[in-house]
């Protein structure tokens, strides 16, 4: 007789076939930071069909009657990327805030994506101003964590990818760590929209500080900065 793990094994793999369209989103969470009342925030956000089958974003479920989902109901082909834009009326509002949308697809997956901003009583002079955070540069990175790797030398290392997904030029100004052993290395600091870049961490096996490290990217990027985390190889 089978036992219950057996059993549970058997439907994880059973769920992990059937997973044929899959939207891997650029962007789950953008912060404005702080911004006037009464004010329009909008901001696409992109994402790409990494699965094998056909994907199809049918709507969004939105959290307040002051966001508005604007999409487009079409079949997006394996491989292929798409966007969708969230639209928020601040009128009323004061204080932090932050609205929510889950994607209603195909994907048998929950997905949910997020704008928070911080609303100040400073008035604006237009009222129907639109803050639109897609035209700033946005550092996107393939991971937000790499195990390192060791090389002919005997050293550790390993390489972020990242790309620019923003419409402006990004400039990233520097790595920060609580240990002076990393040796950076960029392939550029300067990315201009839609670039790719590489970051590449060199440090000695000795030097490093325990089985994992965090360390900060500080650019233009929307945020400001973003966090990285480095381990030891098992």
């Amino acid at each position: 007789m089978r036992s219950p793990l057996i059993f549970f094994i058997i439907s994880i793999l059973a769920q992990l076939h059937s997973l044929g369209q899959i939207p891997l989103l650029h962007t789950r969470s953008v912060n404005f930071g702080k911004v006037p009342k009464d004010t329009t925030l909008t901001y696409t956000f992109h994402y790409t069909n990494v699965g094998t089958s056909t994907y199809q974003l049918y709507d969004l479920s939105v959290d307040c009657g002051c966001t508005q989902a604007h999409l487009e109901d079409k079949p997006i082909p394996p491989k292929e990327k798409d966007s969708f834009t969230l639209s928020i009326n601040t009128e009323g509002m004061d204080s932090y805030i932050r609205k929510e949308a889950t994607l209603i697809d195909n994907s048998g997956f929950s997905q949910t994506v997020s704008i928070e901003a911080t609303i100040t009583n400073a008035p604006i002079t237009d009222s129907s101003r639109i803050i639109d955070e897609n035209k700033k540069p946005f550092l996107l990175f393939d991971h937000t964590e790499k195990e390192l790797i060791y090389n002919k030398e005997g050293l550790l290392t390993t390489t972020f990818r990242y790309t620019n997904t923003g419409k402006e030029t990004l400039f990233i100004d520097e790595l920060k760590s609580a240990c002076y052993c990393l040796n950076v290395q960029w392939s550029k600091q300067t990315v201009e929209s839609g670039d790719i870049g590489e970051l590449t961490i060199t440090v000695h096996p000795d030097d490093f500080p325990g089985f994992e490290h965090y360390f900060t990217v500080k650019s233009n990027h929307i945020n400001g900065k973003q966090l990285l985390k480095l381990t030891m190889p098992l």
